[in-house]
């Protein structure tokens, strides 16, 4: 039943995401002031929404740990968990809105990147939280998931700067378009397809979000058991289990990463070599272009990121057959 679920869940998932990406390119209408560059807003914004919601996700998680790591210690790697797995993948979807925006502002404002309020302390949530994810990678142990926790929480005080800092301050960013000044808002048209692109990036966020807690939860399982383990592996037993790792390696994960490699870009490549038929000056085929790699690099990132995931999972499974087996 459980995996049925997952199953079912996946499947919506990946319909949604075909339904929204169609929504965006086939059905919204063109702005009338930005024409078809506005089409990366509907992957730019639901990114930040998520990165918002994940990253709140990991403040969560920091503080549970906190609170609980000195009298429930199965509770507090439970939080911890999810700290990191908020913040990993929040991390993702910010790199996503860090480099689609970029794109965006090229073509809208003729620059690539300006110092304002919001583009600045957009970039300094994202260096924090690389921080975070670094500590976690090179220190161990308890007081590094203390200081982590701490790092997570000083980290999320951020987002709401972020968020704020176009209404505090004059910034070349737009303003906001959802509770903003007098005449803000979106037309009904595209407004649909902004809500279908947002329910179904917070479907695939909360599916990956799932998959690195999973993992996360599996790692500190076999940590509690690394001493034991250490005592009783033997050579043999080594050499077996990293031929298995390596066969699942090579006839699973690898190749289905090379597939849907070749897959994204040769679709990307016959997307951007055939623009729609209302692009006939240059300036407008210059803006299917940008369109067509923000969403490239969009999914480069997502799927780079589910790979490396996969091949953190599997990384593992021989600690745990050793532990069945022993």
């Amino acid at each position: 039943m459980k995996k049925l679920s997952i199953g079912l869940y996946a499947a919506v998932t990946v319909a949604l995401m075909i339904w929204g990406f169609y929504q965006a390119i086939y059905v919204a209408p063109n702005d009338a002031m930005q024409g078809e560059i506005f089409r990366i807003l509907y992957y730019h914004v639901p990114s930040w929404a998520v990165v918002f919601t994940f990253f709140a996700v990991s403040f969560v998680g920091s503080i549970g740990f906190l609170a609980s790591r000195r009298d429930h210690f199965d509770r507090a790697q439970v939080f911890d968990a999810l700290a990191v797995a908020g913040a990993e993948v929040g991390l993702v979807f910010c790199t996503v809105g860090l480099t689609t925006g970029p794109l965006w502002g090229r073509r809208a404002w003729g620059i690539w990147w300006t110092w304002d309020a919001r583009l600045t302390t957009s970039l300094v949530l994202w260096l924090i939280y690389v921080s975070y994810l670094l500590l976690r990678h090179f220190a161990a142990g308890p007081q590094m998931q203390s200081l982590a926790a701490v790092l997570g929480i000083f980290g999320a005080l951020d987002v709401p700067i972020v968020y704020m800092s176009n209404r505090w301050w004059r910034t070349q960013h737009p303003a906001p378009v959802f509770g903003g000044a007098t005449g803000s808002g979106m037309a009904w048209p595209m407004m649909q397809v902004f809500l279908w692109n947002m329910v179904a990036w917070f479907a695939w966020g909360v599916m990956v979000l799932i998959l690195r807690y999973y993992v996360e939860r599996h790692r500190q399982q076999m940590a509690a058991h690394e001493a034991d383990l250490a005592l009783r592996k033997s050579e043999s037993a080594d050499s077996e289990f990293a031929v298995e790792t390596n066969t699942i390696l090579n006839r699973f994960i690898v190749p289905l990463a090379i597939v849907y490699a070749f897959a994204l870009f040769g679709c990307a490549y016959l997307w951007a070599t055939h623009p729609p038929a209302y692009a006939v000056s240059i300036e407008q085929i210059i803006d299917h272009h940008f369109v067509v790699a923000a969403y490239t690099v969009t999914w480069t990132i997502q799927l780079s990121y589910l790979t490396w995931l996969g091949l953190k999972w599997t990384s593992q499974i021989p600690t745990a057959q050793r532990s069945d087996r022993i």
